[in-house]
């Protein structure tokens, strides 16, 4: 890299989007100043040694061995160059005072080179080799993203330090990191701290170290079976987990669908574990089917030392999770898995602009669809707050409270007394009235074209609508006024007393409100869960793929491998959430 003098006070070097501010040059054309005195010579021995430099400039030869020279209590940047055959003189840049320190640049050969990281800004180049830039020393974690020859830069809580090229490894440091590699094959290791580490790239090897660690797989190629990372500490005792949320466990049908395990058995868009006894390296791996013919499709082995500790956490699916009390939860962009846990949970989906389909089911998991796709799963959710979509949304035998936006929305509270408002569009308020009852509506509109439609009561009832008032087998309506509700009632057993009553607040008309009798409601197929499609040919995401498209085969319940494979321990899949539960507090329910 070609770095200029700089000439006055002050000056900012720029090495694409980190700014490293600088003093001025005092001599010299050039960063890599030239010795004023003759250097000191200093030689290694035949084996491994570390030298440490002295002020001054001295030629430094390490002889044989693997050899460290160590800069660490210079209080000024270093430039080092490591050619391949031709000895480099080293030497300090001086600034006209030390408080601030030069851009260093260090530049490695096509050996396999150990950077350590100094205060300095710095560009590193490994050039050739397996090369591995070292942050352990650093008091702040670290973020980067390896990128091969291009720049990576280096952000050290939160602020650019360093530029990397052609570098292949990072150890991180004592805090939380996140350190992603490039397509190629890396070593990321985490060190302390809660790490996220996601190798991207095939065959990487990979360690957290101590603490909770993230290891993230988003692509087929981060680790395929030709080419699998190795996970060297996987400890499930210290909360390390690895993240196959993004992972869609049909990739022959549209939407998403997660996958689900089924312990040492391989089945169709499942997950299971793999004893690799047999490949003298290891205890084990992870491997998952995705397309459906019971091969591999993803591959990430497993070290001895950690399988041996018991189950493997693996996360399906990002958590969103409420808490003891009652939650405002809003699902992330993600597709996760919200559990409002105990309490009266509202699950906020406001800010979507789809067709939602959301049928709730107390604490069994209820799919959304989003546009006839599947999205998230949620579970022990009380409330819905709908988008800007045409939406359907079907409560369960509690007291529910649902809330549509704008858009056209069908609303079925089912059993319990729910709280319903439709918003702004024409919405329809779906009723088996001889099992709903005691529903209020907070918004019904006649003007807004407001429907209570009762197409799931049995058509043996007989039901019709009474502008007479109360009437054997009939539907009619009491008017409200301010201060009074109107109610919709009903006679299902034909004694002319109402068997059913919903509140309407707000109308206070003499129109009633219109009504849809059975045989003249599609309620039951509105109310139908979209049908699973087929991906349109091309769209498929494993590559050359000419599989028949599978049938949706769930397995149900997760097996649990209840004896050691091959004599290591049993392996449990667990949801891990990787998001606190995103709770609010000034969320307008019935705006």
């Amino acid at each position: 890299m070609e770095q200029d003098s700089f000439l006055g006070n002050r000056a900012v070097f720029r090495v694409s989007e980190c700014f490293f501010p600088t003093k001025s040059l005092v001599a010299g054309d050039s960063a890599r100043a030239l010795p004023s005195e003759a250097p000191t010579h200093r030689f290694g021995s035949s084996g491994d040694d570390t030298i440490r430099a002295e002020p001054g400039p001295e030629l430094i030869d390490g002889l044989d061995g693997t050899d460290l020279v160590d800069y660490s209590e210079h209080e000024s940047s270093q430039l080092v160059q490591l050619p391949s055959v031709v000895p480099t003189i080293e030497t300090d840049v001086q600034t006209p005072d030390q408080e601030e320190s030069l851009v260093a640049d260090r530049s490695g050969n096509s050996e396999a080179n150990l950077f350590i990281d100094a205060p300095a800004h710095e560009v590193i180049d490994g050039h050739g080799g397996v090369d591995v830039v070292d942050y352990s020393r650093s008091s702040a974690g670290i973020r980067v993203t390896l990128a091969g020859e291009n720049d990576a830069y280096v952000y050290v809580d939160g602020i650019c330090q360093d530029v990397l090229r052609n570098i292949e490894g990072v150890v991180g440091t004592s805090l939380a990191d996140e350190l992603r590699g490039d397509d190629g094959v890396n070593v990321l290791i985490g060190n302390g701290g809660n790490d996220l580490i996601e190798g991207a790239g095939q065959g990487d090897l990979l360690m957290g170290g101590a603490g909770a660690d993230i290891f993230v797989y988003r692509h087929l190629s981060d680790s395929s079976p030709q080419y699998q990372d190795f996970i060297a500490d996987l400890n499930s005792l210290s909360g390390d987990r690895i993240d196959l949320s993004d992972f869609d466990g049909n990739v022959m049908r549209e939407g998403f669908q997660p996958l689900v395990f089924s312990g040492d058995v391989p089945r169709v868009h499942s997950i299971w574990y793999q004893d690799d006894m047999d490949a003298g390296w290891g205890a084990g791996k992870v491997v998952a089917d995705v397309n459906g013919d019971l091969e591999p499709d993803i591959t990430i082995g497993v070290w001895e030392m950690s399988a041996r500790q018991g189950k493997i956490n693996v996360v399906l699916r990002h958590e969103v999770l409420g808490t003891d009390n009652d939650d405002i939860l809003a699902a992330t962009p993600e597709r996760d898995l919200v559990d409002g846990l105990a309490g009266f949970d509202f699950l906020d989906l406001s800010e979507s602009k789809k067709s939602l389909y959301i049928a709730l089911s107390g604490s069994q998991d209820s799919i959304v669809f989003a546009d006839g796709l599947s999205d998230d799963l949620v579970r022990n959710i009380e409330g819905i707050k709908s988008g800007s979509g045409n939406d359907v949304i079907k409560g369960d035998s509690l007291n529910n409270v649902i809330v549509g936006g704008a858009g056209d929305d069908i609303l079925f509270g089912g059993e319990g007394q729910d709280i319903l408002t439709g918003g702004s569009g024409s919405d329809r308020f779906v009723y088996n009235a001889s099992l709903d009852s005691g529903d209020t509506i907070l918004d019904f509109s006649v003007a807004e074209g407001d429907a209570l439609d009762f197409g799931l009561t049995p058509a043996a009832s007989l039901l019709h609508f009474s502008t007479d008032g109360p009437k054997a087998h009939a539907v009619w309506c009491v008017p409200g006024s301010p201060g009074k509700p109107a109610l919709v009632l009903a006679d299902i057993n034909g004694d002319g007393a109402p068997d059913f009553t919903v509140t309407l607040l707000g109308l206070f008309s003499e129109e009633a409100p219109k009504v849809l009798l059975p045989g003249s409601s599609d309620a039951t197929a509105a109310l139908a869960p979209p049908v699973y499609k087929p991906r349109e040919a091309g769209k498929n995401s494993v590559e050359e793929s000419t599989l028949p498209v599978s049938a949706y085969d769930p397995v149900g319940e997760p097996d649990h491998v209840e004896d050691f494979v091959a004599g290591f321990a049993p392996l449990d899949v667990v949801g891990v959430g990787l998001s606190e539960g995103h709770i609010s507090s000034d969320v307008e329910l019935f705006s």
